[in-house]
């Protein structure tokens, strides 16, 4: 209740987008407390968008979420750089 932070950094590495979205919450309930991904213990929602990221641009690319054992969660999303598609198209 109050006081909690949500901060959101969008950072380009050479052809890709990095997205780290980080809280200072409790964490995600019943998932373990570690700084490696816990996507295959996550919920549909955050799985089917990695997927369908993956299924679209390669295996380099999706999302990972991470545990803090101190406290909070992190979402890193990478994405590729996409060129602009003419308005004709």
């Amino acid at each position: 209740d109050g006081g909690g932070e949500l901060v959101i950094r969008l950072r380009k590495e050479h052809d890709c987008l990095c997205f780290n979205i980080h809280d200072n919450g409790p964490g995600l309930s019943n998932k373990p407390d570690s700084t490696s991904s816990i996507l295959p213990h996550s919920g549909y929602g955050i799985r089917n968008v990695n997927d369908r990221i993956v299924l679209q641009h390669g295996a380099p690319y999706g999302a990972i979420l991470i545990n803090s054992p101190e406290g909070g969660c992190t979402a890193l999303l990478t994405l590729p750089v996409l060129s602009r598609i003419s308005d004709h198209q």
